[in-house]
């Protein structure tokens, strides 16, 4: 069960930090949910790694067999072997060309939301000097209205 007094200490923070706190926490919320995606992506593609697919294939390109080597990549879920049929699909055409594209394609798949993550390092440390900036000069604003001679 969470502590309601934690829960109420954090709201209170949140609310004395001033309006900068809205885009903070925007901000903070956009990067753990891109972490969590990204994560999860990863996650999700090392369970999908074939090893001994791809050591199959391989055998099957020394020995070869094209064939059996395309047959053997087809339709997996291993990137490497994904990138690896498509040379072997476009062998007449441009191999090198296939395995660039294919290749590009994982590799944008991979590198999904790196700007709005840089996007969002190069953001948070500014929101934050604006926060500091912004409770200081309220800080001096309430410290000068209570030290003028002619309000006492």
């Amino acid at each position: 069960m969470p502590n309601p007094l934690l829960a109420n200490a954090l709201v209170d923070l949140f609310r004395h930090g001033g309006p900068i706190m809205w885009p903070i926490g925007v901000v903070t919320f956009a990067a753990i949910a891109i972490i969590f995606e990204r994560c999860w992506w990863w996650l999700t593609h090392a369970k999908n790694r074939k090893p001994q697919d791809l050591e199959r294939v391989l055998m099957s390109l020394e020995s070869g067999d094209l064939g059996h080597a395309q047959k053997l990549s087809a339709n997996s879920s291993d990137p490497v072997l994904r990138v690896v049929h498509a040379g072997l699909s476009h062998r007449h055409a441009s191999l090198q060309g296939a395995l660039q594209a294919a290749a590009g394609i994982e590799i944008r798949q991979a590198g999904r939301f790196l700007t709005a993550m840089d996007t969002i390092i190069t953001l948070a440390p500014l929101l934050g000097l604006l926060g500091t900036v912004t409770g200081i000069m309220g800080s001096f604003s309430a410290w000068a209205v209570q030290s003028w001679p002619w309000k006492k």
